[in-house]
């Protein structure tokens, strides 16, 4: 409240007017300041002003002193009382009605000052801000005379605006104060208003105006210093950036109004920057493809079908309140037309966070283009989306050389499997190296090379599981190698088995690129996995034929080593055991070794083939066996080892003899004699092609081989040996009757039994005993043999076996036609050959009916013939020089012998005819 009426504060004012004019000379220099300029209304106010004397101490000026001040506040200044004085000394305060204070007593010497404190309340202005002075008036004389020195006003500024400190904040498009770089952000600061009566602003942010703002008045009623806050809003544009990734958006405010000011109010907003996406191309898959399918000819007939998908990181800080949709567009041979609906999914942090990363995925994508070669470009777009700073968010990011199109395949070329040095084979342990070059027009940036590996056992043709050698190369400019113990086991059927001991180790190398274009290369090698050992120690004779034979050699022996490898070439690949300390036999010394073609064997050097042949001091029976031991522990050894440098260490044989045995010798082959009682047998006339191995035997008898008292034929063979079995073999292959140790004569020769089934009444019904195949004229095959069990298997039995062709017959022979032949001669014909007894004219005679038998005559007529002579072939007789009746004609012949038994008609196979008959033609 006022204290002072405002008739008071005329008076003043008028009083002022009437005070004289002031001496010029009334006071020493001096000067007075105020302690503030400004002010807002309200109660308890002090105010200081210091009076100075600035006369010069050092001058004649010293003695000039201040002794008086008159100090007249401004009428805004209310319930103001004497003030306070420092230093307080001597001074007295005078406080008149007339609104001004005198102040004596005291002095303000040269270069010293006065400090006088007011206190007080300051009234409200009305509408504006309000400047009224502090007066001072200074003198040396005590104020005698009004001889005062006014010195210059200091004018105090009593203010109706102000705006309230930290008031600024955010109010859109978010209530948070934190803004996405580009928007318009909208905010508001508080205005403080001490006028009585409202008053209108116009407030300035960063600079732009802003829109009028109307703050009520404090009211007349209003104590001094009451104020009314008002918000102020307000807009700020912001700069759409990706960065820096956040910043301070400084705000700073003020208001002007007519004949008032305020600010500035400073403050900052939080801004943004934009959220985005950087794509990874290094990320997408596939990275190439293929996009042409063809035919057997190359044609092309369609492409192939992808799922393509590409990571971005999420920089910056805004997340999404709406997420976007994603479509990514191809361009370029084959790309499908349109934007393709592409699915997000994020890893490292959750969706739409900063740093996480959104893969994008756009499934079954058709490439369909003939190009060889070609490039995929991409734009991924990402639209609708808005960031929770409610700012919108899209963006379209380019995707160059998204993609490489490749249809053609890399190709693997001189794949080649290298094995250690000196070696023609591998075995356990082995290292190989597995090597080849690449052609890859296209450049592909990732290619895949796979290499496996089967093992084949050439025993039994079984093949080992895949076996992984090598993937994920790496590679030497176009060239890749790698290094591959041949391992000990490998699986067969899921099962580890120790690696055979002759196999063939395939590695099949694949190559893909990255497009899966496809290209294949094989190769192989032998394993010899087995240290070779004696096969068989063969007993030689002194004649074996060398080139440089050792003196003094009596015999020679022939071992032969187990290898199923030779060089291309065909010669042996097993080296060594020259020396002929390494090697014992029983009964003599070895005093020199050879290879088979009789050249002096030489250390770590291969013969022709897989043989050492010894040379012996002595004799030895070759049908007896022999101990034989190489030894690879003697002093001076001559190491022995085959093609994968398997050492032979150590083996001990018994000698054996191997010689293919030779073909049997035909002799003579005997039957049982039919025209003898005493078990005897005879000769039996061979038929056939003898000079082609194709005998034909006749035989009249038989039975079960060595059954006591049969009557089985045997024959007699030539070129035998105790050493080689002897076997009888049907026209099938079986065996009917061996002997193992035939007991052999002088002359290398050897009688056996034939075996043949019983004879038979009707041989041409067919089969009969022990598988033997018997022919429509009874007649069946048999085989002679010889036969050694230590020989290679392909040349155990004698080469050409010797063949018999058996005729089995047991039916007499017996007139089957008897028939005039012209007029003086009559053909008898027999039912089988005839292959002895005599042609005797006494034995035969014609036969006709008797015309004169009704004279008691007899009944038939019996004519002598002159001679008798074999026929046309062996069959047939033929009777000549006949004494016939001519008033009839033949009615047959009698056949009446009357000779020795063993002249008598015989078959082939002794068989004879009977000797009284009489045949009716």
């Amino acid at each position: 409240m006022f204290t002072k009426p405002l008739a008071l504060l005329a008076a003043v004012v008028m009083a002022y007017a009437l005070l004289p004019a002031l001496s010029a000379s009334a006071a020493p220099p001096s000067s007075a300041t105020l302690n503030t300029a400004s002010v807002f209304p309200g109660q308890g106010k002090s105010f200081t002003l210091t009076v100075r004397n600035d006369a010069n101490p050092l001058s004649l000026g010293a003695l000039e002193r201040i002794n008086f001040v008159r100090v007249t506040p401004p009428a805004l200044l209310l319930n103001e009382g004497c003030p306070t004085i420092s230093p307080a000394s001597t001074w007295t305060c005078t406080s008149h009605r007339g609104g001004f204070y005198d102040l004596s007593g005291g002095t303000i010497a040269a270069g010293q000052s006065l400090a006088i404190t007011f206190a007080g309340d300051i009234g409200a202005p009305n509408t504006a801000n309000q400047t009224q002075p502090f007066v001072v008036d200074v003198s040396d004389q005590g104020g005698a005379n009004n001889t005062f020195t006014r010195l210059p006003a200091l004018n105090l500024t009593v203010k109706v605006l102000d705006l309230l400190a930290g008031s600024i904040a955010e109010t859109s498009p978010n209530t948070d104060g934190i803004t996405t770089r580009g928007q318009t952000v909208g905010g508001q600061f508080q205005a403080i208003s001490y006028a009585r009566q409202p008053i209108t602003i116009t407030p300035t942010v960063n600079g732009a105006a802003q829109t009028a703002v109307t703050l009520p008045g404090i009211g007349a009623a209003a104590v001094e210093g009451s104020t009314t806050s008002t918000p102020v809003p307000f807009t700020v544009s912001t700069t759409a950036a990706l960065s820096p990734r956040t910043a301070n958006l400084p705000i700073t405010a003020s208001v002007t109004s007519s004949g008032s000011s305020a600010g500035p109010l400073t403050g900052n907003f939080t801004a943004e920057a934009q959220a985005y996406l950087v794509p990874d191309l290094d990320s997408v898959q596939p990275k190439v493809v293929r996009s042409s399918q063809k035919d057997n000819d190359g044609t092309h007939i369609g492409g192939f079908s992808y799922d393509i998908s590409i990571d971005a990181e999420k920089l910056n800080i805004p997340t999404m309140q709406t997420a976007p949709t994603a479509t990514l567009e191809l361009s370029g041979p084959g790309a499908p037309a349109g934007q393709l609906p592409a699915t997000i999914t994020w890893s490292n942090g959750g969706a739409w966070a900063e740093g996480a990363i959104a893969t994008f995925t756009v499934a079954n994508v058709a490439i369909n283009s003939a190009v060889d070669t070609g490039v995929l470009n991409g734009t991924l777009r990402l639209a609708g989306g808005t960031d929770d700073n409610l700012f919108p968010y899209s963006q379209t990011i380019p995707l160059p050389s998204l993609i490489l199109i490749d249809n053609i395949a890399p190709i693997i070329q001189n794949f080649d499997i290298a094995i250690p040095s000196g070696q023609f084979q591998v075995k356990a342990g082995d290292t190989i190296v597995l090597s080849g070059d690449i052609d890859d027009p296209q450049n592909s940036p990732s290619l895949d090379l796979a290499i496996t590996g089967t093992v084949t056992n050439k025993l039994t043709m079984q093949q080992s599981d895949p076996i992984t050698v090598f993937a994920n190369p790496s590679f030497t400019g176009d060239s890749f190698s790698v290094s591959y113990q041949m391992p000990a086991t490998v699986p067969f059927g899921g099962v580890q088995t120790p690696l055979p001991e002759f196999a063939l180790f395939t590695a099949d190398a694949s190559l893909s690129d990255v497009a899966n274009n496809q290209s294949t290369a094989s190769g192989d090698i032998d394993i010899d996995n087995a240290v070779p050992t004696v096969r068989i120690a063969t007993l030689q004779d002194d004649q074996f034929d060398g080139q440089d034979n050792f003196p003094g050699a009596r015999y020679y022996i022939e071992v032969e080593l187990t290898n199923d490898y030779n060089k291309d070439d065909g010669t042996s690949l097993i080296a060594g055991g020259c020396n002929p300390l390494s090697w014992d036999q029983d009964e003599t010394s070895v005093i020199g070794v050879y290879y088979s073609n009789g050249a002096r064997c030489q250390n770590g050097v291969a013969g022709p083939d897989n043989k050492r042949v010894l040379a012996l001091l002595s004799d030895l029976d070759p049908n007896f066996p022999y101990q034989i031991e190489f030894d690879s522990g003697v002093l001076l050894h001559d190491d022995m080892f085959d093609g994968a440098a398997n050492e032979v260490l150590n083996f001990v044989a018994q000698t054996i003899t191997t010689i293919a045995p030779p073909n049997p010798l035909f002799s003579q082959l005997q039957r049982y004699d039919t025209d003898a009682n005493d078990g005897s047998y005879e000769t039996v006339t061979v038929y056939g092609d003898p000079e082609n191995n194709d005998r034909v035997v006749h035989v009249n008898a038989g039975g079960p081989a060595a059954t006591s008292g049969s009557k089985v034929p045997h024959v007699t063979v030539g070129a035998a040996s105790t050493a080689f079995e002897v076997r009888v073999l049907d026209q099938a292959g079986n065996t009917l009757y061996r002997v193992p140790a035939p007991t052999v004569n002088d002359n290398d020769q050897t009688t056996l039994d034939l075996p043949i089934p019983a004879l038979l009444g009707d041989c041409e019904s067919g089969t009969q005993g022990q598988g033997t195949i018997v022919g429509e004229n009874c007649e069946l095959t048999r085989f002679v043999t010889f036969f050694n069990p230590n020989a290679a298997s392909g040349s155990r039995f004698s080469l050409e076996p010797l063949k018999l062709t058996v005729v089995l017959d047991q039916v007499l022979p017996q007139i089957s036609s008897a028939a005039m032949s012209g007029s003086d001669a009559v053909n008898v014909g027999y039912n089988e050959a005839l292959a002895g007894g005599r042609n005797s004219n006494q034995d035969w005679a014609t036969v006709q009916v008797n015309p004169d038998a009704n004279q008691q005559q007899d009944d038939f007529l019996f004519r002598p013939v002159q001679d008798v002579a074999n026929g046309a072939n062996g069959a047939s007789r033929v009777l000549s020089g006949l004494l016939l009746d001519s008033r009839v004609g033949l009615y047959g012949v009698s056949f009446l012998y009357n000779g020795a038994p063993l002249e008598l008609y015989q078959d082939l196979a002794g068989n004879r005819t009977s000797t009284d008959v009489i045949f009716q033609s």
